[in-house]
């Protein structure tokens, strides 16, 4: 019996109760998403926003966007590290630093002073030979007024 049978048959049999069986599944448990899906009227839940409380609220004079952190960073590197090259000292290296980043708030806010240290970490020993480790800038960012 089972010599009568290919392996293309085997094949398109599997393969149509693999789909019926999808079929079913949808049917029974996605029924109003699948109509919903073909008519066209199916939305993509989207997740609420939570609203934030007075207290949550980041005042606007703290509000730091990635779009100047892009800036202050490439700023860094175009007229700190790659103007001063090889031939500056580690201590020259971060005066410079700090005066470029002394008037920039978002030194205050973790995610944006990890994202400068880890910046500063790589690019001052790729380009400059400097090795900087993240606390000696955590401490001198603390040393900067504020």
């Amino acid at each position: 019996m089972f010599k009568s049978i290919t392996w293309s048959n085997y094949y398109t049999t599997v393969f149509i109760l693999l789909a019926l069986w999808y079929v079913i599944i949808i049917l029974v448990y996605f029924r109003k998403e699948f109509f919903n899906l073909l008519n066209g009227k199916y939305n993509i839940p989207t997740r609420r926003k939570k609203q934030q409380t007075p207290e949550e609220e980041i005042p606007e004079d703290q509000e730091h966007t990635f779009e100047e952190l892009e800036r202050i960073v490439a700023d860094i590197r175009h007229s700190i590290f790659e103007e001063a090259g090889n031939n500056i000292s580690k201590d020259e290296l971060l005066t410079q630093l700090k005066q470029r980043l002394v008037n920039y708030g978002g030194l205050r806010q973790p995610a944006f002073r990890v994202a400068i240290n880890n910046f500063i970490i790589q690019y001052a020993e790729s380009i400059c030979g400097v090795a900087f480790s993240e606390d000696e800038l955590n401490e001198a960012w603390e040393t900067l007024p504020r």
